[in-house]
């Protein structure tokens, strides 16, 4: 068993079982980690409150097995950030990019160093961490049509489409306009 202390950035939180939460943590040390919360739906979770999604927190991840979070201390809630619908919009979308592309156990000091400074600045900007995670946007091309504008990135394909090639795909593939 090891026990890891870590601040984290919470991606995503999801129902696993009656009790319990599966969160998605983006640590700057051990990357994007997967892990379980015992009893952290339950009305009385101590812990439930602070792993919101976006939210920067301390935790004590243990790992036996999978990770586990044993405790968790929220750091930085970035209320300026969810105020705003377009920032918090683009905070999520940021998140979403992360997620789908960063391999569980693969630090990037670069893209932690940058994300959590664009949430503490509230302006994520998923350009560039596109970039950061190796898909520049700059000079990039839809891959149906061949327009020189590209809008959107498939996250599912891991292309870039034009505005209106987009519409062709579900929205919850695509990272939106993001800015270049």
């Amino acid at each position: 068993m090891r026990e890891f202390i870590a601040d984290a950035v919470v991606l995503d939180r999801r129902p696993l079982g009656e009790n319990d939460l599966l969160v998605d943590l983006f640590t700057g040390d051990l990357g994007r980690v997967k892990a379980k919360v015992v009893s952290g739906r339950k009305i009385l979770s101590k812990l439930s409150g602070c792993l919101d999604t976006l939210n920067l927190v301390e935790a004590r991840i243990v790992e036996k097995k999978n990770f586990t979070i044993a405790d968790a201390v929220a750091r930085n809630t970035f209320s300026r950030l969810r105020k705003s619908q377009p920032l918090l919009g683009a905070a999520l979308c940021g998140a979403r990019a992360i997620k789908a592309l960063l391999p569980p156990g693969a630090p990037d000091p670069a893209l932690w160093h940058e994300f959590t400074r664009m949430l503490k600045n509230s302006a994520v900007n998923t350009g560039t961490l596109l970039k950061i995670l190796g898909y520049s946007p700059r000079g990039s091309v839809c891959v149906h049509c061949g327009r020189n504008k590209a809008a959107h990135f498939n996250l599912r394909d891991q292309i870039f489409l034009c505005a209106l090639c987009g519409v062709m795909f579900p929205e919850n593939n695509l990272l939106l306009q993001y800015p270049q």
